[in-house]
């Protein structure tokens, strides 16, 4: 998983906790959510418990709405918010999407959309008919959280904002990830890295740095 490779650049006092999600690795099993609010509403109960210490949220692409409407189910449930909240690589909640939803496309031309928006998928595993057999209804599931996804209004969150995006990515545009600063009446903070829609690898260290100052830390080394 790629924020597993996150654990040596961030400094000794931050913990790293990824969300492994039902129907991913050794969850696989499971049925995937495919509706946003049973998603927020179950992953709020699942966090509860440990919110007792400070804590900020992490979401990429469709996870950024994720971590944007666990934020907003946290602050209905009268639980602490998050520090920081850290949206990339997605258009802010309130602009509406202006692509054709895929979800529900035969095989081929779901997968020739997927990869032509986002350029995620490796030729290695295209390649391989048993991954893409356990990888399609995951991104199928992931497809349709974001394309039946509704933003309800609410007051801005109490919590600053940080939005990263890849200066290449051709799914969403700066002026988008700028917009994210209305859902905040705190402070907002916008870092523009080298790549596409998934630059958080080849801007690793980039984006580790600009977590770590946001959140006023120390940044760690590899």
């Amino acid at each position: 998983m790629l924020l597993h490779s996150w654990l040596n650049g961030l400094p000794e006092e931050v913990d790293l906790c990824p969300i492994h999600l039902p129907g991913r690795e050794k969850r696989r099993l499971e049925p995937p959510f495919v509706r946003m609010d049973s998603l927020t509403r179950t992953l709020c109960g699942a966090l509860e418990p440990f919110l007792d210490i400070p804590f900020a949220l992490f979401g990429h692409s469709v996870g950024a709405l994720m971590a944007f409407e666990m934020s907003c189910e946290l602050r209905r449930r009268g639980l602490p918010a998050p520090a920081r909240l850290f949206v990339s690589a997605h258009a802010a909640p309130q602009i509406p999407r202006s692509v054709e939803p895929i979800h529900q496309r035969p095989e081929p031309e779901f997968l020739d959309e997927l990869i032509k928006r986002y350029d995620a998928i490796p030729s290695s595993i295209l390649a391989d008919r048993d991954l893409m057999g356990m990888f399609i209804p995951v991104l199928r599931a992931d497809l349709e959280i974001l394309e039946t996804y509704t933003y309800r209004p609410e007051p801005p969150l109490a919590c600053p904002i940080s939005a990263f995006g890849g200066v290449l990515d051709s799914t969403v545009a700066t002026s988008q990830l700028k917009a994210w600063q209305q859902q905040s009446v705190n402070s907002f903070r916008l870092h523009m890295f080298p790549g596409k829609h998934f630059f958080l690898k080849e801007s690793r260290p980039q984006v580790l740095r600009a977590i770590c100052s946001d959140l006023s830390l120390g940044f760690g080394t590899d």
